[in-house]
């Protein structure tokens, strides 16, 4: 059976020939800008537009100018106070700044997806299952061979902190995540600096669905958080 297969010389050609179509269908690529002006406009829905161009500036920015495009720039849930608060291992404590609440690039869970995660709802000022939470985030951890974690206290201390610093006590969700570390860019996290990192997020609950699923809903959560507790495993 004979195989077909491309020239290397015609293969280039062909790539690129496909990639310009690619480029030149998509939207953002598209702008009305013409080549001797300057930066995009904050805000812009289209923000790689002025690359098509090499006459365009420089895409340099200040510490000051990027943080005051982070500020322009934040999602519309950020921008109407949905993100309440933030705690990151990496600074050593909570902001309540959107545009802050990020994570480093070099940390493995960005780019190595080498990280685990849990949540819990808050409600009525309390915190739905966190102690089952925790041990669960730990458990996990210790099997994707996160080594050496904080401890279960002091998760629990640094998500309550964050939840306080919310200001909200009902109807707010708290998520937190547990990466192998940051440092390198190597698949392995052998070379990390400061060790495992640990995230916490409380934000807004999303929309509730519409329909009358969402009793039975919250009834079925609250019932999942207690079965550990009611069932022998």
């Amino acid at each position: 059976m004979r195989t077909a297969m491309l020239r290397p010389t015609s293969l280039p050609t062909a790539v690129r020939a496909t990639l310009r179509r690619s480029f030149t269908s998509m939207d953002y690529w598209r702008s009305d800008t013409t080549a001797t002006s300057a930066r995009p406009a904050p805000g812009e829905r289209q923000p790689f537009a002025y690359l098509r161009s090499a006459d365009r500036c420089a895409m340099l920015y200040s510490p000051e100018e990027a943080l005051a495009r982070l500020k322009e720039r934040l999602p519309p849930a950020a921008s109407q106070g949905q993100f309440r608060a933030f705690f990151s291992s990496v600074i050593g404590g909570i902001t309540t700044c959107p545009s802050l609440m990020s994570v480093p690039v070099d940390d493995h869970m960005v780019h190595r997806g080498h990280a685990v995660f849990d949540t819990a709802n808050v409600k009525d000022g309390m915190c739905y299952g966190l102690n089952f939470h925790l041990d669960r985030i730990l458990k996990s951890a210790e099997a994707c061979r996160i080594e050496k974690p904080p401890s279960k206290d002091e998760m629990k201390k640094a998500v309550l902190a964050t939840i306080a610093a919310s200001g909200c006590r009902d109807d707010v969700f708290v998520r937190y995540w547990l990466s192998a570390g940051r440092g390198d860019f190597a698949v392995s996290p052998r070379g990390r600096h400061g060790g495992c990192q640990f995230y916490v997020m409380v934000h807004d609950k999303p929309p509730k669905a519409t329909g009358g699923g969402t009793p039975y809903l919250t009834w079925y959560h609250r019932l999942f958080h207690l079965l550990p507790y009611l069932i022998p495993i």
